[in-house]
């Protein structure tokens, strides 16, 4: 049976500390499974760099220990869909790069960081894969999740800093160029468009398929870059 006096608080004290350590790239989620109540639900705190979902990477995470004492595990664990056997081997090595001032803190809140490649993170706790992890007794939330908000908040704030040094910025698009044209050498194009070779008709050697007509006129009436003889009247001019 899923302990509802549990999760209420727990979740209560993620939606809270959301607001606390501001980052949009927070997403989260939360299972008591489908179709079938799961023995741990869980919810979970995702910063879109890394991850988006329980699937792969690495995420702050709450679960709901239902067995007898009821408990809650309040960490840091990496996906165990993604890494598998090798889950315990990436929690150290997340843990290694955690900065002294930061395992300091999570020290002084009681949290075990994760020392062996193997071994659980906490000796009485089964679970691998645990960067760091703390286990609270689910009477000590009775009317006050404050120490929880407090212990999530900090685990928030430390995977947002871990999630900014080690992850690559995503290089900004290069603007794309401006579409260029490769025009010809004027008086080649004067001839192999029909126009007479004048060295001072700078504009003659567009063809007068592509000449608009400002204001719309007909090509007749429109002097064109070369005046009135030189467009669509000239005997040597191929209107296409």
């Amino acid at each position: 049976m899923v302990p509802w006096r549990t999760v209420g608080p727990s979740s209560h004290a993620r939606d809270g500390v959301l607001d606390r350590v501001p980052n949009p790239n927070w997403r989260s989620a939360a299972s008591v499974g489908q179709g079938n109540w799961v023995t741990e639900p869980w919810c979970a705190v995702y910063d879109s760099r890394e991850t988006t979902s329980a699937q792969k990477g690495a995420y702050p995470v709450i679960h709901f220990q239902t067995d007898d004492p009821t408990h809650l595990r309040v960490g840091w664990g990496v996906s165990l869909t993604e890494y598998g056997s090798d889950s315990q081997p990436r929690a150290l090595q997340i843990a290694q790069t955690l900065l002294p001032e930061e395992r300091d803190a999570l020290g002084a809140r009681g949290f075990q960081i994760a020392t062996s490649g193997e071994a659980p993170t906490i000796s009485s706790d089964e679970h691998v894969g645990t960067v760091l992890a703390k286990l609270v007794p689910r009477p000590s939330l009775d009317g006050d999740v404050s120490e929880l908000t407090e212990d999530f908040r900090a685990i928030l704030e430390f995977y947002k800093a871990w999630v900014e040094r080690t992850t690559t910025p995503t290089p900004a698009e290069a603007p794309t160029p401006a579409e260029t044209f490769a025009i010809p050498p004027r008086r080649r194009h004067i001839r192999s468009t029909g126009w007479p070779a004048r060295r001072s008709s700078t504009l003659s050697f567009y063809r007068i398929s592509s000449m608009r007509s400002p204001l719309g006129l007909p090509r007749s009436f429109w002097q064109g870059p070369l005046g009135p003889a030189r467009h669509g009247l000239h005997r040597n001019c191929r209107i296409t």
